[in-house]
């Protein structure tokens, strides 16, 4: 089932899907945005994202003529093909590192956004590709020039580690980057920009995918302080934080542009995870015409290890006939204290919560079994990409105290690699990104195979 939601999402199948060159004119899931490719002598393809490789390939292989581009990825993202495919059309890949922003991501984000201006021209055609991680590998490059990257990461950090959702960061980013909330479409002046999505956000807003580099921002300097001034009555807010948004000097950030002129196209979602989870329902329903499918919802958000316990205890007593599975899918935090970071991510905390909660309750099924896996194949700062648990996961009191611990700890990957190895979900990159999926089921007759 998990890899029929990842078959949905696939960033290839929704650009070649959703995006015709029919007689020389443009069409975006059956608009049709430029009346003649033909008239621009320039096309630019850039953009950014774990799925930015793939998509950028697919735009070249569905017929776009591409001047020359830059797309930036997560470090060793990008299959081997479509890499070939972009290079030989002049699309550079540059590589960065997720979620703190490096140096090289800086580097090729300034590139981005130079070549941006220099081509600014009513006869240039910007393709923009965006996808999860964008905000991150784009991220390195502030307004001001103590935002620095130094005091960008050190920003990004406290955010993570205070337990800010996703919507919250980059509320916050998108005004302290250069590339976010709409600035990169700024920069390309009179350019024509049409931007495609691979949506790794709840709801799928435009302007949050990726920092929303081509989107107009509907986020406000005053949401910013009042998302930091609830974070930082729990931990003293970072300097450059503190600079950016509460200096009464010239060293405050403005707002964020909130109306865009014609040239600008609004961004087309070309895939979301609400799409993937329905795709993986189909599917089910066709394979296994016995299992009773029921999609709860694509907007799953909190704190991780809340949302484990609460999926299993539906799976547990929801008053349905066996074999079933429920889907569900978001983006869950972790709330993290700097005494106790062990090494994890959010869905290996699921899965050791969601194992806990199994070991405890006597009414659970036996056949009951839960999965919680990032679409993008990494869950965290790991070559995992999420866990897959059973009521037989933890099979003594010593792995039961260990697991206890290792949630205190925040260190599930660690507990998963000594214990319980099996469960750790390792796909590797995917090539795509629609957030987290999430799936329980109860087979009986099954048995652990874990």
């Amino acid at each position: 089932m998990m890899r029929a939601v990842l078959a949905a999402a696939d960033p290839s199948v929704a650009i070649k899907t959703h995006v015709q060159i029919r007689n020389n004119e443009l069409w975006v899931k059956g608009n049709r945005v430029v009346d003649d490719l033909g008239w621009f002598k320039r096309t630019l393809l850039l953009g950014a994202g774990k799925a930015s490789c793939e998509m950028a390939s697919a735009c070249i292989q569905v017929g776009l003529k591409i001047s020359e581009g830059l797309v930036i990825t997560k470090t060793k993202h990008g299959k081997p093909d479509d890499r070939a495919v972009c290079e030989s059309r002049g699309v550079r890949i540059a590589e960065a590192s997720h979620p703190i922003p490096c140096e090289n991501g800086a580097k090729a984000t300034l590139d981005v956004l130079k070549l941006l201006k220099e081509s600014s021209s009513p006869d240039t055609l910007v393709i923009w590709v965006a996808s999860g991680g964008g905000s991150a590998l784009t991220g390195g490059v502030g307004v001001k020039p103590f935002l620095d990257l130094p005091a960008l990461k050190q920003s990004m950090q406290w955010l993570l580690d205070s337990g800010a959702d996703i919507t919250q960061v980059n509320a916050i980013r998108k005004h302290i980057c250069a590339a976010h909330g709409g600035k990169a479409a700024l920069a390309a002046g009179r350019s024509r920009v049409i931007t495609l999505c691979l949506s790794d956000v709840i709801g799928s807003p435009v302007d949050a995918i990726a920092g929303g580099p081509t989107a107009v921002d509907h986020t406000t300097l005053e949401d910013c302080r009042r998302i930091l001034k609830k974070y930082s009555s729990k931990r003293p807010l970072v300097e450059p934080l503190q600079r950016a948004f509460f200096s009464s000097s010239s060293d405050g950030v403005e707002e964020t542009p909130k109306a865009f002129p014609a040239n600008i196209e609004h961004p087309f979602v070309v895939a979301d995870l609400k799409l993937a989870i329905e795709a993986g329902a189909k599917y089910c329903k066709e394979t296994f015409p016995d299992v009773q499918c029921v999609q709860l919802t694509s907007q799953v958000v909190g704190e991780a290890s809340d949302v484990g316990r609460l999926l299993v205890s539906m799976g547990s007593e929801i008053s349905l006939k066996r074999p079933f599975l429920l889907m569900a899918g978001g983006e869950t935090t972790v709330t993290m204290d700097s005494s106790k970071s062990g090494l994890g991510g959010r869905n290996q905390e699921m899965g050791l919560a969601a194992a806990l909660q199994m070991a405890s309750d006597p009414k659970c099924s036996p056949s009951l079994c839960f999965l919680a896996a990032g679409t993008d194949g990494t869950d965290g700062p790991t070559n995992a990409a999420g866990a897959i648990v059973d009521k037989h996961t933890l099979r003594s009191v010593e792995m039961k105290e260990a697991a206890v611990e290792a949630m205190e700890k925040h260190d599930s990957y660690h507990f998963f690699e000594r214990y319980a190895k099996a469960a750790h979900i390792i796909t590797g990159p995917t090539g795509t990104n629609v957030m987290d999926i999430m799936l329980v089921c109860d087979v009986p007759g099954e048995g652990s195979k874990l």
